[in-house]
């Protein structure tokens, strides 16, 4: 028992120096491997702090609607969706375009009781609200919904399992053809099943091994590869695009968000494009693929 617990501490302590303790010459390498692969800048990244399109990075704090900040829920080809607060019952919804960044108004209502506005989610072209409902210690729920394209409200009673869907969906909501699977508290593979054929297939750190950008990746890992995650997909005509996650200096100042294309039949594997932050980004929200 000794051994094995000795052993586990040795492990913990090589990730630790691994990730914590690259060089200032391993990091320019880095930097350098990254900045060498075909980047795609088809893209829409959203991290807690920035947007990024492409080359473009937008601090979230900045992008703002009659003074207040955009709550970003979903992005879309052309720009994104997100929502304003006036008060706890009254909401906007509004879109904007990636081009000019301004925010066009779709809609406001004042909802029937209290908004949860840490359950915002957007399902089947409508923005989702969760509401408190009562006044007892444990309120019951509804889910708001009102459509972007016909502006029709409707209403369902709030379920713990439909909330974990709409607000911890990988794939925000997206696919239809796909559903996913990660293990509790962890992003260390995904398990993606085709809905019509009930074939499923597994997407973990080997997936690495299958494309050359992927074996330099893994190999700049070190032990780290064994950390391997994926914090999004997005599902475009069979092939899946995920987020995967590399700190390159200490605390993830600076780091590197990668997405890696995957094809459900053939499972080929290729880089698509790489994003570099200066500071930590704290996580993945929501991508797409433009």
């Amino acid at each position: 028992m000794k051994k094995l617990v000795a052993s586990i501490l040795c492990l913990i302590l090589a990730f630790s120096m691994s990730a914590c303790y690259y060089s200032e010459s391993e990091q320019e390498e880095i930097i350098s491997m990254f900045d060498s692969f075909d980047n795609n800048k088809n893209f829409a990244l959203l991290t807690y702090f920035e947007l990024v399109v492409g080359d473009n990075h937008y601090d979230v704090n900045e992008l703002k609607y009659d003074g207040k900040i955009c709550n970003i829920v979903y992005l879309d080809k052309d720009g994104f969706y997100s929502v304003t607060f006036d008060s706890d019952t009254e909401v906007n919804f509004l879109f904007t375009s990636y081009d000019d960044l301004e925010p066009v108004l779709l809609g406001e209502e004042t909802l029937p009781s209290h908004i949860s506005r840490n359950y915002v989610f957007f399902v089947d072209r409508c923005f989702g609200i969760k509401l408190r409902v009562g006044e007892t210690e444990e309120p019951d729920s509804i889910n708001y919904f009102w459509n972007v394209d016909t502006h029709e409200i409707t209403v369902e009673e709030s379920q713990d399992e439909t909330n974990r869907m709409y607000n911890r969906s990988i794939d925000n909501n997206r696919s239809k053809d796909y559903s996913y699977k990660v293990p509790n508290g962890s992003n260390h593979y995904i398990e993606i099943t085709h809905n019509e054929t009930g074939v499923t297939k597994r997407i973990d750190a080997s997936v690495l091994n299958t494309f050359e950008e992927g074996k330099k990746i893994k190999k700049a890992y070190g032990l780290l590869s064994l950390l391997f995650g994926a914090d999004n997909v997005y599902e475009q005509n069979g092939n899946i695009y995920f987020v995967s996650y590399f700190e390159v200096g200490f605390l993830g100042d600076p780091s590197y968000y990668y997405i890696t294309k995957w094809n459900f039949e053939t499972e080929e594997a290729e880089i698509f494009t790489s994003v570099y932050f200066e500071t930590f980004p704290e996580g993945v929200i929501d991508m797409c693929i433009i």
